[in-house]
C-alpha cells in the first residue's frame, strides 16, 4: 500500500519518475474505508478568490467521487498565457500557497493523475 496525503493506494500501481500515479485498482481514505466508485473530477477551493499584492492565498484540491469528496494530492502550476509554470513547493500536495507581486487576473491549475489526467483551474484577482 502506498500513501498519498489522506489517500492510500493498493494494487497494480505504475508510478512515473515524477512520482505521479498512472493507474490504480483500489483507493482508500484516511480511515481505511475503500472508495470503490470512480474519481469523476477534481476541484480547487476556494473559487474565484481576491488577494492583495504580496498576500499569500492557500488553495486546496479535492477529489470528487460519485459517493463522496475527499482531499487528494496534485501538482500545481501558475498559468501565464500559454505557459504553465510548476510551483516548486507544490508538487504532489493537497494544498498550495500562491502569492503574486503584480495586479491582475491570475490563473492557477492543479493536475491529478489517476486512470487519466484530471485538471482544474481557479481564477485569482490580485488587487493593488
Amino acid at each position: 500500500m502506498i500513501a498519498f496525503g489522506l489517500l492510500a493506494v493498493e494494487g497494480a500501481v505504475l508510478i512515473h519518475a515524477t512520482g505521479q500515479l498512472d493507474a490504480y485498482l483500489r483507493t482508500f481514505n484516511m480511515y481505511g474505508e475503500e472508495i470503490s466508485d470512480p474519481l469523476i473530477y477534481v476541484e480547487i477551493t476556494p473559487r474565484n478568490k481576491r488577494a492583495g499584492i504580496g498576500e499569500s492565498l492557500k488553495l486546496s484540491v479535492e477529489g470528487i467521487y460519485t459517493s463522496k469528496t475527499v482531499p487528494i494530492s496534485g501538482d500545481w502550476f501558475k498559468v501565464e498565457g500559454n505557459q504553465e509554470n510548476r510551483i516548486d513547493d507544490c508538487r504532489n500536495t493537497e494544498t498550495c500557497e500562491v502569492e503574486y507581486e503584480t495586479p491582475g487576473l491570475k490563473l492557477v491549475k492543479t493536475s491529478v493523475l489517476a486512470d487519466k489526467e484530471l485538471t482544474d483551474f481557479v481564477r485569482i484577482r490580485v488587487e493593488k
